[in-house]
């Protein structure tokens, strides 16, 4: 598994979820080779997994790069994903990759059904969404429709919790859902996954 923006404040809960299962190879990763690494190596101690971090821009991914790294599955945890296109999940289908990402950006969500076709033809699968929003949202809004008599609109929003610090890619995107683009500089590139 290659887990981009693995040690950032949502990619790195996933890698260290991973971490858990025996038997499983989870490679952190991010623009700081140092950061994936140390990040990879704090893991590694208790990991029943076999854990490595690299250095890597989703920006510069290509078929070929996951063909010399190699992963079943790349999940995507670089949001925010309102200015994202799908070059890394076409990357993906062309490797032959799984790909997964964890966007709650609403036409980037509804958009990846484009890849559907390709994806199903390379034997793999492209799926956006899989997180609190948009994913268990909608497995308890399918649970309790059916006892409503009727639905006409839900809006669902998702805030940190006072114990997460979110990182800027994270900060955009809550801001984001509250209906105004938000843009920030960087001020490390290095700092954030």
């Amino acid at each position: 598994m290659l887990v981009l923006g693995g040690y950032g404040a949502f990619g790195g809960r996933v890698a260290e979820r991973l971490a858990r299962v025996a038997g499983i190879e989870v490679v952190a990763a991010g623009r700081s080779p140092e950061q994936a690494r140390n990040f990879a190596s704090r893991l590694a101690a208790g990991a029943r997994a076999k854990i490595s971090g690299i250095g890597l821009d989703a920006a510069d991914i290509s078929a070929g790069v996951l063909g010399g790294i190699k992963p079943a599955v790349l999940i995507n945890a670089t949001g925010p994903y309102q200015g994202q296109d799908y070059r890394l999940a076409r990357a993906c289908i062309a490797a032959g990759v799984h790909y997964l990402d964890l966007a709650d950006a609403r036409s980037f969500v509804t958009g990846i059904a484009a890849l559907d076709a390709e994806a199903r033809r390379a034997g793999v699968l492209a799926v956006s969404g899989a997180s609190t929003v948009p994913a268990v949202s909608g497995a308890v809004l399918d649970a309790y429709a059916p006892q409503l008599a009727s639905l006409g609109k839900v809006n669902v929003i998702i805030a940190p919790a006072n114990s997460f610090e979110p990182g800027l890619a994270t900060a955009q995107s809550f801001l984001g859902s509250l209906g105004r683009h938000f843009v920030a500089s960087r001020l490390d590139a290095g700092e954030h996954s």
